[in-house]
Protein backbone atom coordinates (compact mmCIF):
# COMPACT_ATOMS: atom_id res chain seq x y z
CA UNK A 1 0.00 0.00 0.00
CA UNK A 2 1.27 3.46 -0.87
CA UNK A 3 2.48 5.66 1.97
CA UNK A 4 -0.02 8.41 1.14
CA UNK A 5 -2.88 5.88 1.39
CA UNK A 6 -1.66 4.78 4.81
CA UNK A 7 -1.67 8.42 5.86
CA UNK A 8 -5.26 8.84 4.66
CA UNK A 9 -6.42 5.73 6.55
CA UNK A 10 -4.63 6.86 9.71
CA UNK A 11 -6.17 10.33 9.50
CA UNK A 12 -9.64 8.85 8.98
CA UNK A 13 -9.15 6.55 12.00
CA UNK A 14 -8.04 9.39 14.28
CA UNK A 15 -10.83 11.71 13.15
CA UNK A 16 -13.44 9.00 13.55
CA UNK A 17 -12.27 8.21 17.09
CA UNK A 18 -12.33 11.90 18.01
CA UNK A 19 -15.87 12.07 16.66
CA UNK A 20 -17.24 9.06 18.60
CA UNK A 21 -15.23 9.17 21.83
CA UNK A 22 -16.85 12.37 23.28
CA UNK A 23 -20.30 11.02 22.50
CA UNK A 24 -19.81 7.89 24.62
CA UNK A 25 -17.82 9.79 27.25
CA UNK A 26 -20.79 12.08 27.81
CA UNK A 27 -23.22 9.17 27.66
CA UNK A 28 -21.53 7.17 30.42
CA UNK A 29 -19.82 9.87 32.48
CA UNK A 30 -21.73 13.10 31.81
CA UNK A 31 -18.82 15.38 32.75
CA UNK A 32 -19.99 18.79 33.89
CA UNK A 33 -16.65 20.39 33.07
CA UNK A 34 -13.32 19.63 31.46
CA UNK A 35 -11.73 20.15 34.88
CA UNK A 36 -13.34 16.95 36.06
CA UNK A 37 -11.87 14.96 33.18
CA UNK A 38 -8.40 16.42 33.80
CA UNK A 39 -8.66 15.58 37.50
CA UNK A 40 -9.41 11.90 36.85
CA UNK A 41 -6.54 11.72 34.36
CA UNK A 42 -4.10 13.19 36.88
CA UNK A 43 -5.07 11.26 40.03
CA UNK A 44 -4.65 7.55 40.83
CA UNK A 45 -7.28 5.37 39.11
CA UNK A 46 -6.53 2.40 41.36
CA UNK A 47 -9.74 0.88 42.68
CA UNK A 48 -12.00 2.36 40.02
CA UNK A 49 -14.90 0.42 38.53
CA UNK A 50 -13.76 0.25 34.91
CA UNK A 51 -16.86 -1.44 33.50
CA UNK A 52 -18.17 1.65 31.74
CA UNK A 53 -14.70 2.71 30.66
CA UNK A 54 -14.36 -0.60 28.81
CA UNK A 55 -17.85 -0.25 27.31
CA UNK A 56 -17.10 3.30 26.20
CA UNK A 57 -13.81 2.33 24.57
CA UNK A 58 -15.36 -0.77 22.96
CA UNK A 59 -18.19 1.16 21.30
CA UNK A 60 -15.91 4.05 20.32
CA UNK A 61 -13.36 1.74 18.70
CA UNK A 62 -16.02 -0.43 17.03
CA UNK A 63 -17.66 2.54 15.34
CA UNK A 64 -14.25 4.04 14.57
CA UNK A 65 -13.06 0.88 12.80
CA UNK A 66 -16.31 0.52 10.83
CA UNK A 67 -16.20 4.17 9.76
CA UNK A 68 -12.53 3.91 8.84
CA UNK A 69 -13.16 0.88 6.61
CA UNK A 70 -16.12 2.50 4.82
CA UNK A 71 -14.45 5.89 4.26
CA UNK A 72 -11.14 4.29 3.25
CA UNK A 73 -12.91 2.29 0.55
CA UNK A 74 -14.67 5.40 -0.70
CA UNK A 75 -11.43 7.37 -0.72
CA UNK A 76 -8.99 4.79 -1.98
CA UNK A 77 -10.67 1.98 -3.92
CA UNK A 78 -9.47 2.32 -7.54
CA UNK A 79 -12.71 2.13 -9.52
CA UNK A 80 -11.86 1.88 -13.23
CA UNK A 81 -15.16 3.39 -14.26
CA UNK A 82 -17.64 5.71 -12.68
CA UNK A 83 -20.57 3.91 -11.13
CA UNK A 84 -23.81 5.64 -12.12
CA UNK A 85 -27.48 5.37 -11.36
CA UNK A 86 -29.02 7.02 -14.36
CA UNK A 87 -27.08 10.25 -14.80
CA UNK A 88 -26.04 10.39 -11.15
CA UNK A 89 -22.46 9.39 -10.28
CA UNK A 90 -22.69 7.10 -7.23
CA UNK A 91 -19.10 7.38 -6.03
CA UNK A 92 -17.73 10.64 -7.44
CA UNK A 93 -15.35 10.95 -4.50
CA UNK A 94 -13.36 8.02 -5.88
CA UNK A 95 -12.51 10.11 -8.90
CA UNK A 96 -10.98 12.86 -6.78
CA UNK A 97 -7.27 13.38 -6.88
CA UNK A 98 -5.19 13.08 -3.74
CA UNK A 99 -4.94 16.85 -3.10
CA UNK A 100 -8.69 17.25 -3.26
CA UNK A 101 -9.13 14.38 -0.81
CA UNK A 102 -6.69 15.96 1.61
CA UNK A 103 -8.49 19.29 1.33
CA UNK A 104 -11.79 17.58 2.10
CA UNK A 105 -10.19 15.74 5.02
CA UNK A 106 -8.80 18.95 6.49
CA UNK A 107 -12.20 20.65 6.33
CA UNK A 108 -13.78 17.59 7.89
CA UNK A 109 -11.06 17.71 10.58
CA UNK A 110 -12.04 21.22 11.57
CA UNK A 111 -15.63 20.11 12.15
CA UNK A 112 -14.54 17.05 14.14
CA UNK A 113 -12.16 18.98 16.38
CA UNK A 114 -14.81 21.63 16.94
CA UNK A 115 -17.24 18.93 18.03
CA UNK A 116 -14.54 17.36 20.23
CA UNK A 117 -13.81 20.66 21.97
CA UNK A 118 -17.49 21.49 22.49
CA UNK A 119 -18.56 18.04 23.72
CA UNK A 120 -15.78 17.96 26.33
CA UNK A 121 -16.31 21.63 27.20
CA UNK A 122 -12.67 22.33 26.34
CA UNK A 123 -13.70 25.67 24.84
CA UNK A 124 -15.02 26.85 28.21
CA UNK A 125 -11.92 25.55 29.99
CA UNK A 126 -9.58 27.32 27.55
CA UNK A 127 -11.54 30.55 27.85
CA UNK A 128 -11.33 30.44 31.64
CA UNK A 129 -7.58 29.79 31.56
CA UNK A 130 -7.16 33.01 29.58
CA UNK A 131 -9.19 35.03 32.06
CA UNK A 132 -8.61 35.46 35.77
CA UNK A 133 -10.67 36.38 38.81
CA UNK A 134 -9.83 37.71 42.25
CA UNK A 135 -13.08 36.50 43.82
CA UNK A 136 -11.43 33.69 45.80
CA UNK A 137 -8.70 36.02 47.02
CA UNK A 138 -11.24 38.72 47.92
CA UNK A 139 -13.73 36.46 49.70
CA UNK A 140 -11.71 33.61 51.20
CA UNK A 141 -11.84 33.49 55.00
CA UNK A 142 -9.08 31.34 56.46
CA UNK A 143 -10.00 29.25 59.50
CA UNK A 144 -8.04 30.35 62.56
CA UNK A 145 -8.24 30.39 66.35
CA UNK A 146 -9.02 34.09 66.15
CA UNK A 147 -12.42 33.46 64.55
CA UNK A 148 -13.26 29.95 65.84
CA UNK A 149 -14.31 29.09 69.39
CA UNK A 150 -14.88 25.40 70.16
CA UNK A 151 -17.13 24.50 73.11
CA UNK A 152 -15.58 23.03 76.23
CA UNK A 153 -17.67 19.88 75.79
CA UNK A 154 -17.05 18.88 72.20
CA UNK A 155 -19.72 17.16 70.14
CA UNK A 156 -19.17 14.04 68.04
CA UNK A 157 -19.78 14.19 64.30
CA UNK A 158 -21.16 11.54 61.94
CA UNK A 159 -20.88 12.85 58.38
CA UNK A 160 -22.38 10.67 55.66
CA UNK A 161 -21.78 11.43 51.98
CA UNK A 162 -24.64 9.84 50.06
CA UNK A 163 -23.50 9.07 46.53
CA UNK A 164 -25.50 11.07 43.95
CA UNK A 165 -28.35 11.75 46.41
CA UNK A 166 -30.61 14.54 45.19
CA UNK A 167 -33.44 16.44 46.80
CA UNK A 168 -35.06 15.90 43.39
CA UNK A 169 -35.88 12.29 44.36
CA UNK A 170 -38.46 13.51 46.87
CA UNK A 171 -42.15 13.75 45.98
CA UNK A 172 -43.63 16.67 44.06
CA UNK A 173 -45.83 17.71 47.00
CA UNK A 174 -42.70 18.35 49.09
CA UNK A 175 -40.62 20.00 46.38
CA UNK A 176 -39.11 17.09 44.47
CA UNK A 177 -39.70 15.70 40.99
CA UNK A 178 -41.17 12.30 41.86
CA UNK A 179 -44.78 11.17 41.84
CA UNK A 180 -43.60 7.99 43.62
CA UNK A 181 -42.16 7.75 47.13
CA UNK A 182 -38.65 6.78 46.07
CA UNK A 183 -36.83 7.96 49.22
CA UNK A 184 -39.64 8.22 51.81
CA UNK A 185 -37.39 8.00 54.87
CA UNK A 186 -34.93 10.66 53.73
CA UNK A 187 -37.90 12.82 52.80
CA UNK A 188 -39.34 12.45 56.29
CA UNK A 189 -35.97 13.26 57.85
CA UNK A 190 -35.73 16.45 55.79
CA UNK A 191 -39.27 17.43 56.81
CA UNK A 192 -38.78 16.81 60.53
CA UNK A 193 -35.21 18.06 61.01
CA UNK A 194 -32.88 20.83 59.84
CA UNK A 195 -32.71 20.83 56.06
CA UNK A 196 -31.75 23.84 53.98
CA UNK A 197 -33.64 24.51 50.78
CA UNK A 198 -33.44 26.73 47.71
CA UNK A 199 -37.26 26.96 47.61
CA UNK A 200 -40.17 27.41 50.02
CA UNK A 201 -40.51 23.60 50.08
CA UNK A 202 -37.88 20.90 50.52
CA UNK A 203 -34.87 21.42 48.30
CA UNK A 204 -31.11 21.57 48.53
CA UNK A 205 -27.76 22.90 47.41
CA UNK A 206 -27.07 24.07 43.88
CA UNK A 207 -24.15 22.48 41.98
CA UNK A 208 -21.07 24.67 41.62
CA UNK A 209 -17.91 24.36 39.57
CA UNK A 210 -15.15 22.20 41.07
CA UNK A 211 -17.57 20.15 43.19
CA UNK A 212 -19.61 18.19 40.63
CA UNK A 213 -17.85 14.84 41.19
CA UNK A 214 -17.18 12.94 44.40
CA UNK A 215 -13.67 14.12 45.28
CA UNK A 216 -14.50 17.69 44.31
CA UNK A 217 -17.62 17.54 46.47
CA UNK A 218 -15.71 16.14 49.45
CA UNK A 219 -13.18 18.97 49.18
CA UNK A 220 -15.99 21.51 48.82
CA UNK A 221 -17.86 20.23 51.88
CA UNK A 222 -14.78 20.10 54.10
CA UNK A 223 -12.82 23.20 53.01
CA UNK A 224 -15.36 25.64 51.57
CA UNK A 225 -13.34 25.67 48.34
CA UNK A 226 -13.86 24.21 44.88
CA UNK A 227 -11.31 21.71 43.60
CA UNK A 228 -9.65 23.62 40.78
CA UNK A 229 -7.48 21.79 38.26
CA UNK A 230 -4.66 23.28 36.23
CA UNK A 231 -2.91 21.35 33.48
CA UNK A 232 0.73 20.72 34.34
CA UNK A 233 0.43 21.67 37.99
CA UNK A 234 -0.52 19.72 41.09
CA UNK A 235 -1.09 15.99 40.57
CA UNK A 236 -3.16 15.83 43.76
CA UNK A 237 -3.19 12.18 44.88
CA UNK A 238 0.18 11.40 43.27
CA UNK A 239 2.03 13.90 45.45
CA UNK A 240 2.89 13.46 49.13
CA UNK A 241 0.20 15.97 50.06
CA UNK A 242 -3.18 16.91 48.64
CA UNK A 243 -3.92 20.66 48.59
CA UNK A 244 -1.22 21.31 51.22
CA UNK A 245 -2.14 24.98 51.68
CA UNK A 246 -5.72 24.24 52.67
CA UNK A 247 -7.09 24.17 56.22
CA UNK A 248 -9.89 21.60 56.24
CA UNK A 249 -12.51 20.35 58.65
CA UNK A 250 -10.25 17.38 59.39
CA UNK A 251 -7.30 19.66 60.19
CA UNK A 252 -9.39 21.69 62.64
CA UNK A 253 -10.89 18.67 64.40
CA UNK A 254 -7.52 16.92 64.64
CA UNK A 255 -6.11 20.00 66.38
CA UNK A 256 -9.02 19.79 68.83
CA UNK A 257 -8.15 16.18 69.67
CA UNK A 258 -10.80 14.34 67.64
CA UNK A 259 -10.36 10.71 66.62
CA UNK A 260 -11.19 10.57 62.91
CA UNK A 261 -12.22 7.70 60.63
CA UNK A 262 -13.15 7.61 56.94
CA UNK A 263 -15.18 4.56 55.89
CA UNK A 264 -15.99 3.60 52.31
CA UNK A 265 -16.68 0.44 50.33
CA UNK A 266 -14.25 1.07 47.46
CA UNK A 267 -10.47 1.53 47.35
CA UNK A 268 -9.72 4.88 49.00
CA UNK A 269 -6.73 5.40 46.70
CA UNK A 270 -9.03 6.18 43.77
CA UNK A 271 -9.39 9.88 43.07
CA UNK A 272 -6.88 10.88 45.75
CA UNK A 273 -9.28 10.25 48.62
CA UNK A 274 -6.75 8.35 50.73
CA UNK A 275 -4.12 11.07 50.33
CA UNK A 276 -6.57 13.84 51.14
CA UNK A 277 -7.94 12.33 54.34
CA UNK A 278 -4.55 11.15 55.57
CA UNK A 279 -2.85 14.50 54.96
CA UNK A 280 -5.75 16.58 56.32
CA UNK A 281 -6.70 15.23 59.71
CA UNK A 282 -4.77 11.95 59.86
CA UNK A 283 -7.97 9.96 59.38
CA UNK A 284 -7.88 6.21 59.80
CA UNK A 285 -9.00 4.80 56.45
CA UNK A 286 -11.31 1.79 56.44
CA UNK A 287 -11.93 0.77 52.82
CA UNK A 288 -12.07 -2.29 50.55
CA UNK A 289 -8.34 -2.94 51.06
CA UNK A 290 -8.69 -2.75 54.83
CA UNK A 291 -11.63 -5.18 54.69
CA UNK A 292 -9.34 -7.62 52.86
CA UNK A 293 -6.51 -7.14 55.35
CA UNK A 294 -8.81 -7.81 58.32
CA UNK A 295 -10.37 -10.84 56.68
CA UNK A 296 -13.83 -9.28 56.49
CA UNK A 297 -13.83 -9.79 52.72
CA UNK A 298 -12.11 -12.03 50.18
CA UNK A 299 -11.12 -11.06 46.64
CA UNK A 300 -14.00 -13.08 45.22
CA UNK A 301 -16.45 -10.97 47.27
CA UNK A 302 -15.73 -7.91 45.10
CA UNK A 303 -18.90 -6.33 43.64
CA UNK A 304 -19.61 -2.99 41.97
CA UNK A 305 -16.78 -0.83 43.43
CA UNK A 306 -15.74 -3.11 46.30
CA UNK A 307 -18.27 -4.11 48.92
CA UNK A 308 -21.90 -3.01 48.87
CA UNK A 309 -23.62 -0.53 51.19
CA UNK A 310 -25.34 -3.34 53.11
CA UNK A 311 -21.89 -4.25 54.45
CA UNK A 312 -20.83 -0.61 54.71
CA UNK A 313 -23.54 0.08 57.31
CA UNK A 314 -22.61 -3.06 59.24
CA UNK A 315 -18.97 -1.96 59.41
CA UNK A 316 -20.08 1.58 60.29
CA UNK A 317 -21.84 0.28 63.39
CA UNK A 318 -18.71 -1.62 64.41
CA UNK A 319 -16.52 1.44 63.94
CA UNK A 320 -18.92 3.69 65.86
CA UNK A 321 -19.11 1.27 68.77
CA UNK A 322 -15.31 1.28 68.99
CA UNK A 323 -15.05 5.08 68.69
CA UNK A 324 -17.75 5.71 71.29
CA UNK A 325 -15.82 3.70 73.91
CA UNK A 326 -12.77 5.97 73.64
CA UNK A 327 -12.23 9.09 75.72
CA UNK A 328 -11.85 11.32 72.66
CA UNK A 329 -14.57 13.01 70.66
CA UNK A 330 -14.87 11.49 67.21
CA UNK A 331 -15.51 12.50 63.63
CA UNK A 332 -16.82 9.52 61.69
CA UNK A 333 -17.11 10.18 57.95
CA UNK A 334 -18.45 7.67 55.45
CA UNK A 335 -19.26 7.48 51.75
CA UNK A 336 -21.96 5.24 50.23
CA UNK A 337 -21.61 3.81 46.72
CA UNK A 338 -24.62 1.70 45.65
CA UNK A 339 -26.31 4.72 44.05
CA UNK A 340 -23.35 5.50 41.80
CA UNK A 341 -24.14 5.84 38.10
CA UNK A 342 -24.93 4.18 35.81
CA UNK A 343 -27.91 2.30 37.15
CA UNK A 344 -26.47 1.74 40.62
CA UNK A 345 -26.03 -1.57 42.43
CA UNK A 346 -29.13 -3.42 43.63
CA UNK A 347 -28.35 -5.82 46.45
CA UNK A 348 -30.04 -9.22 46.48
CA UNK A 349 -31.67 -8.23 49.77
CA UNK A 350 -33.41 -5.21 48.19
CA UNK A 351 -37.10 -5.07 47.32
CA UNK A 352 -38.07 -4.22 43.74
CA UNK A 353 -41.07 -1.92 44.05
CA UNK A 354 -40.61 0.05 40.83
CA UNK A 355 -40.22 -0.73 37.15
CA UNK A 356 -37.11 1.45 37.05
CA UNK A 357 -33.90 -0.23 38.29
CA UNK A 358 -32.27 2.97 39.61
CA UNK A 359 -35.44 3.90 41.52
CA UNK A 360 -35.21 0.53 43.29
CA UNK A 361 -31.55 1.19 44.14
CA UNK A 362 -32.43 4.61 45.60
CA UNK A 363 -35.33 3.20 47.60
CA UNK A 364 -33.23 0.34 48.96
CA UNK A 365 -30.51 2.77 50.04
CA UNK A 366 -33.19 4.87 51.73
CA UNK A 367 -34.39 1.85 53.72
CA UNK A 368 -30.85 0.86 54.73
CA UNK A 369 -30.28 4.42 55.93
CA UNK A 370 -33.49 4.25 57.97
CA UNK A 371 -32.24 1.18 59.84
CA UNK A 372 -28.79 2.73 60.31
CA UNK A 373 -30.04 6.11 61.61
CA UNK A 374 -32.56 4.42 63.93
CA UNK A 375 -29.66 2.39 65.34
CA UNK A 376 -27.58 5.55 65.88
CA UNK A 377 -30.45 7.31 67.64
CA UNK A 378 -30.71 4.42 70.08
CA UNK A 379 -27.05 4.60 71.10
CA UNK A 380 -25.83 6.37 74.24
CA UNK A 381 -23.43 8.55 72.25
CA UNK A 382 -26.24 10.06 70.13
CA UNK A 383 -27.15 12.66 72.76
CA UNK A 384 -23.86 14.47 72.13
CA UNK A 385 -23.57 13.73 68.39
CA UNK A 386 -24.45 15.73 65.30
CA UNK A 387 -25.45 13.58 62.31
CA UNK A 388 -25.21 15.07 58.82
CA UNK A 389 -26.49 13.38 55.67
CA UNK A 390 -25.59 15.05 52.36
CA UNK A 391 -25.54 14.11 48.72
CA UNK A 392 -22.07 14.57 47.30
CA UNK A 393 -23.23 15.89 43.90
CA UNK A 394 -26.05 15.60 41.38
CA UNK A 395 -26.47 12.17 39.83
CA UNK A 396 -24.69 11.47 36.55
CA UNK A 397 -27.20 8.76 35.64
CA UNK A 398 -28.63 10.38 32.52
CA UNK A 399 -30.95 7.49 31.69
CA UNK A 400 -32.96 7.92 34.89
CA UNK A 401 -33.70 11.57 34.25
CA UNK A 402 -34.96 10.89 30.75
CA UNK A 403 -37.78 8.94 32.38
CA UNK A 404 -38.53 11.36 35.24
CA UNK A 405 -40.04 14.67 34.16
CA UNK A 406 -38.04 17.56 35.63
CA UNK A 407 -40.56 20.11 36.90
CA UNK A 408 -38.22 21.61 39.49
CA UNK A 409 -34.54 22.44 39.59
CA UNK A 410 -32.34 19.48 40.57
CA UNK A 411 -30.51 20.10 43.84
CA UNK A 412 -28.31 18.18 46.29
CA UNK A 413 -29.88 16.57 49.38
CA UNK A 414 -29.03 17.65 52.93
CA UNK A 415 -30.29 17.10 56.47
CA UNK A 416 -28.77 17.76 59.90
CA UNK A 417 -29.96 15.63 62.83
CA UNK A 418 -29.70 16.48 66.52
CA UNK A 419 -28.55 20.05 65.90
CA UNK A 420 -27.77 21.86 69.16
CA UNK A 421 -28.58 25.28 67.62
CA UNK A 422 -31.61 26.66 65.77
CA UNK A 423 -31.52 28.07 62.25
CA UNK A 424 -32.67 31.59 61.43
CA UNK A 425 -33.75 30.87 57.86
CA UNK A 426 -33.74 27.51 56.10
CA UNK A 427 -36.00 28.14 53.08
CA UNK A 428 -35.43 30.13 49.89
CA UNK A 429 -31.67 30.11 50.35
CA UNK A 430 -29.24 30.16 47.42
CA UNK A 431 -26.32 28.03 48.55
CA UNK A 432 -23.81 25.39 47.46
CA UNK A 433 -21.86 22.56 49.10
CA UNK A 434 -19.15 25.13 49.95
CA UNK A 435 -21.46 26.48 52.66
CA UNK A 436 -21.43 23.20 54.57
CA UNK A 437 -17.90 23.79 55.83
CA UNK A 438 -18.87 26.53 58.33
CA UNK A 439 -22.37 25.06 58.74
CA UNK A 440 -20.91 21.75 59.92
CA UNK A 441 -18.74 23.46 62.51
CA UNK A 442 -21.71 25.53 63.70
CA UNK A 443 -23.69 22.29 64.15
CA UNK A 444 -20.93 21.19 66.56
CA UNK A 445 -21.58 24.31 68.67
CA UNK A 446 -18.49 26.05 67.32
CA UNK A 447 -18.84 29.83 67.32
CA UNK A 448 -17.66 31.42 64.07
CA UNK A 449 -16.89 35.11 64.10
CA UNK A 450 -18.55 36.61 61.04
CA UNK A 451 -20.21 33.26 60.14
CA UNK A 452 -17.90 32.81 57.15
CA UNK A 453 -15.18 30.20 56.43
CA UNK A 454 -13.48 29.44 53.13
CA UNK A 455 -15.97 30.63 50.54
CA UNK A 456 -18.82 29.28 52.64
CA UNK A 457 -21.40 30.83 54.93
CA UNK A 458 -22.89 29.36 58.09
CA UNK A 459 -26.43 28.51 56.95
CA UNK A 460 -27.72 28.55 60.53
CA UNK A 461 -27.12 32.31 60.45
CA UNK A 462 -28.90 35.00 58.43
CA UNK A 463 -25.62 36.00 56.77
CA UNK A 464 -25.73 36.14 52.97
CA UNK A 465 -24.04 33.31 51.10
CA UNK A 466 -21.71 34.34 48.27
CA UNK A 467 -24.18 33.10 45.61
CA UNK A 468 -26.79 35.32 47.27
CA UNK A 469 -24.38 38.26 47.37
CA UNK A 470 -23.13 38.04 43.79
CA UNK A 471 -25.93 36.07 42.17
CA UNK A 472 -25.51 32.38 41.44
CA UNK A 473 -24.53 32.76 37.76
CA UNK A 474 -21.90 35.43 38.47
CA UNK A 475 -20.46 33.42 41.36
CA UNK A 476 -20.23 30.34 39.14
CA UNK A 477 -18.53 32.20 36.28
CA UNK A 478 -15.99 33.82 38.60
CA UNK A 479 -15.08 30.49 40.19
CA UNK A 480 -14.53 28.96 36.74
CA UNK A 481 -11.83 31.50 35.94
CA UNK A 482 -8.16 31.10 36.76
CA UNK A 483 -7.19 32.17 40.27
CA UNK A 484 -3.53 32.95 40.85
CA UNK A 485 -4.27 33.20 44.57
CA UNK A 486 -5.75 29.66 44.64
CA UNK A 487 -2.81 28.21 42.77
CA UNK A 488 -0.14 29.85 44.90
CA UNK A 489 -1.81 29.40 48.30
CA UNK A 490 -3.50 26.00 48.14
CA UNK A 491 -1.79 23.84 45.52
CA UNK A 492 1.71 23.99 46.95
CA UNK A 493 3.20 23.98 50.41
CA UNK A 494 4.32 27.47 51.37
Amino acid sequence: MKRKNIVVILVIFILSFLAFFPIFLNKYFNFHSFDELIFHIKVPAEGANLTYVRIMIFFSLTLTICTTVILSVLFLYPFKKEIKIGKTVLFPICKWNFKLKITFTLLFSVLIFYNFFIKLKMDVYAKNLLSSSTLIEDEYVEPSKEILSFPEKKRNLIYTFLESMEASYMTEKNGGNEKREVIPYLETLATDNVSFSNTNKLGGALPITGTTWTMGAIVGHTTGLPLKIYVGNNNYGKYETFLPGVVSLGDLLEEEGYEQVFLLGSDATFGGRRKYFESHGNYKIWDWKQALREGKKQLEDYVWWGYEDKDLFTYAKEQLQTLSKQDKSFNFTMLTVDTHFEGGYLSESCDTLFDNHYANVLHCNDQMLMEFINWIQNQDFYENTTVILVGDHLSMDQGYFKEVKQTRERTIYNVILNSPIPYQKNKNRTFTVLDFFPTTLASLNVEIKGNRLGLGTNLFSSEETLPEKYGYDTFQKELEKKSIFYESKFLYRN
